[in-house]
């Protein structure tokens, strides 16, 4: 069982995580697409760089998933809606990972094997695009269930409902407004955490 003040901690570290992956891709720089991708990944070794830092991203926001599929447990073990939104974000967190070995096993082989390269990074893009869907998504079911239940702060649970169905339906359009709902909803449940370290 994590405590309050534990969740809280964890809860924060997806805006940790979600600040360090945008590091990441500032390391990067811009390609064009991922023909580009391949090409600065066998040009020089800087992906391996870019990579540790994404991993730290994917460990912080591991740690994050943790805290809020407990903190959504501990709302209502038995709604349906928070189960749901529970395995989604397991889910996305997987991907996430299949993701970044994905990308990963792409930059490592692009210097002997473009093709394969290629598909390994279109992969990845895949993965990492229904990570984002799973992630808005339970927001959105975990934030409304708790406003229907009354649990905790109406205000912010109804708000991490809305950034999350916006950040679901944006990743169907484009990916900049996808990242501004889901930051929303990390921020709100960065608050969440707060209050929750300040209350334990």
């Amino acid at each position: 069982m994590i405590s309050s003040k534990a969740m809280g901690y964890m809860l924060i570290m997806g805006l940790v995580g979600f600040a360090v992956m945008f590091f990441s891709f500032f390391m990067q720089g811009n390609q064009e697409g991922s023909t580009g991708v391949v090409e600065w990944a066998a040009a020089s070794k800087d992906w391996e760089n870019v990579g540790m830092v994404r991993m730290l991203a994917l460990f912080s926001n591991l740690i994050f998933v943790t805290g809020f599929i407990s903190w959504a447990r501990s709302i209502n073990n038995s709604s349906s809606a928070i189960t749901i939104g529970s395995t989604f974000a397991l889910m996305s967190i997987v991907l996430l990972w299949v993701s970044f070995i994905s990308h990963v096993a792409g930059y490592e082989t692009a210097a002997g094997n473009t093709t394969a390269a290629l598909g390994l990074i279109e992969l990845g893009n895949m993965a990492g695009w229904f990570s984002g869907l799973l992630i808005t998504l339970s927001f959105f079911l975990i934030g409304l269930s708790s406003y229907r239940q009354k649990v905790g702060m109406p205000a912010l649970n109804v708000l991490l409902a809305i950034a999350g169905l916006v950040g679901a339906i944006a990743n169907f359009v484009w990916w900049v407004f996808f990242m501004g709902g889901f930051g929303i909803g990390l921020l709100i449940l960065a608050i969440i955490g707060l209050k929750k370290i300040k209350d334990d």
